[in-house]
């Protein structure tokens, strides 16, 4: 995937540029990435404590498959991806105007573009809830869900210059506003919940996520004035430099359409289940869940082999192309494996303590434990994905992920009509899984085939290896579960901490004892890996 011009050029002399050193940019952002993920979870646990699987929530998740299209398609995280390398390549040269004609224009065609697809959506609202979003709530849930459709249609616009704002600032190396924003942003959501959901219901709940949208992009602001950012009333989308940020973003926009509309796939036919807000909200809580590691595995070693996967395909390096990519791939399956089993046996207890507690109550519970239950089976693959993509980018070749992202969908979708009727909206998730693995599955095939691979047995028999240790801890955990529970027993928080603190030294220690037993080169590489995302942080 072409990246935009390779400069390394910097005004270093610029008072503009944060400095400081790799250290403490690394400290800065790592603890951010640290807060932002315990946050999401402990707003969850407060959605969930506040509104549980009602009507309420199941339109509030539903509504927000519109805000979060539009938020994809005109301002999304691929524009930031697309606009960094363009913009850093004007200031390279030093061409300081051209640079902040650049970010003006794309700013202002962003926003117009982000304000007419919301008003197209406010309008047509009922139309897509009906027909898109959740064609089989009742009347009453669907005219809830087109309200707040459209009280939430502010949150992408604002998000999305917010956003455009975080690209400048990361260019300029200027990391801890853009860290704090989502920080903002999640503790306004948390505050709505608490303090304006017991009055105003559900609206209390998106003031909150309007009012952490706005605060994300008032964060930005300081940072753009140290950067002496200066704006142009430009609408110009013909020269060079806008052009070539939407060829870049083209590919990524199509990759990132791909997964947002399998979860609108699947919130819709959630919807026509018999209890439909338990259906939505289960799989709403359930996917959250599965999004902490799969960030932190699958995300964060994709992150930080990204840039050794490019640098050795530009060079025409194969030979350590393939060995890094061995490498990485036998990494992720040797710590995605056991992290599987583990969540598979302790899915109960990890659901009873994030969520169990208020309005979440025992069917709850078991109702989102059954929809984790069949999405963590995708975990491994999800995030072999997360590197298998990323080296098609590294490649220059982005129509093949994209590809096989569309017929994802189609299969996500095909799966749920066929797997729903025997297993309800659980099947929902077993078919986005399946898809899912499918997609991997297709996609490493082709790549070792594009790479000349001739080592694919070793990734084989490493999985092999890593799944029977993963196997055997996982069956220890379960037969200790029931010690364990006499050791700790209790309702309390310190007691489910303790219960899941021991079952997961228990099942982690006893993985790395028979990896070592089995002599397993990832203990080493796994370490070296998560060695250097900290440096990359």
């Amino acid at each position: 995937m072409t990246e935009g011009p390779s400069v390394k050029a910097e005004p270093l002399n610029d008072p503009r540029y944060a400095h400081g050193g790799m250290a403490r940019h690394a400290a800065i952002v790592m603890t951010a990435t640290v807060f932002s993920r315990l946050l999401g979870m402990l707003r969850q646990s407060v959605i969930g404590a506040r509104f549980g699987t009602s009507d309420e929530f199941a339109a509030y998740a539903a509504a927000f498959g519109i805000p979060d299209t539009i938020y994809l398609l005109v301002i999304g995280g691929a524009l930031a991806s697309a606009f960094i390398p363009v913009f850093s390549a004007y200031l390279a040269r030093r061409d300081d105007a051209g640079a902040w004609k650049l970010a003006s224009r794309v700013l202002n065609l962003a926003l117009l573009a982000s304000l007419v697809a919301a008003g197209l959506a406010f309008l047509l609202a009922p139309l897509l809830v009906r027909w898109v979003v959740a064609p089989g709530f009742a009347p009453p849930l669907q005219a809830l869900t087109v309200r707040l459709v459209r009280l939430l249609l502010l949150q992408p616009i604002l998000l999305g210059l917010g956003g455009i704002g975080m690209a400048i600032l990361n260019t300029f190396r200027r990391f801890l506003l853009p860290s704090l924003a989502p920080l903002v942003y999640n503790l306004s959501i948390i505050g709505g919940a608490l303090f304006l959901a017991p009055r105003w219901g559900i609206d209390g709940l998106v003031a909150g996520v309007l009012i952490g949208a706005g605060l994300y992009v008032l964060v930005m602001l300081p940072g753009l004035r140290l950067c002496r950012m200066r704006y142009h009333f430009s609408w110009d989308w013909r020269g060079p430099g806008v052009r070539e940020v939407g060829r870049l973003l083209a590919p990524r926009l199509l990759g990132q359409m791909a997964f947002q509309l399998n979860f609108i796939a699947i919130r819709a036919l959630a919807s026509f289940e018999t209890q439909e807000s338990l259906a939505v909200g289960a799989l709403e809580y359930a996917y959250r869940l599965l999004y902490l590691p799969l960030g932190i595995l699958g995300v964060s070693l994709g992150t930080v082999s990204f840039p050794t996967l490019a640098e050795q395909a530009n060079a025409g390096r194969m030979d350590a192309f393939r060995t890094t990519l061995n490498r990485v791939l036998r990494v992720v399956l040797f710590l995605s494996l056991p992290a599987t089993t583990l969540l598979l046996v302790l899915r109960v207890p990890i659901v009873q303590l994030l969520f169990e507690r208020e309005a979440f109550g025992p069917a709850d519970t078991a109702a989102t434990a059954q929809a984790f239950s069949f999405f963590v089976l995708e975990l491994s693959a999800a995030c072999l994905l997360e590197i298998v993509v990323r080296a098609f980018y590294a490649l220059h070749d982005t129509r093949t992920p994209v590809i096989w992202g569309v017929v994802a969908v189609v299969g996500n979708v095909a799966l749920g009509v066929v797997l729903r009727p025997a297993l309800g909206f659980a099947g929902l998730a077993l078919g986005f899984s399946l898809a899912t693995i499918v997609q991997t599955a297709a996609l490493l095939f082709l790549l070792w085939r594009r790479i000349e691979e001739t080592r694919a047995g070793h990734l084989l028999q490493s999985g092999l290896r890593s799944l029977g240790a993963a196997l055997l801890a996982a069956a220890a955990v379960w037969l200790s579960w029931p010690r364990i529970m006499a050791l700790f027993g209790g309702p309390s928080l310190v007691s489910q901490l303790l219960r899941l603190g021991g079952a997961g030294l228990l099942g982690g220690g006893l993985y790395l004892a028979l990896a070592a037993l089995l002599r397993s080169p990832e203990i080493g590489e796994a370490w070296e890996l998560l060695r250097r995302r900290n440096r990359a942080a």
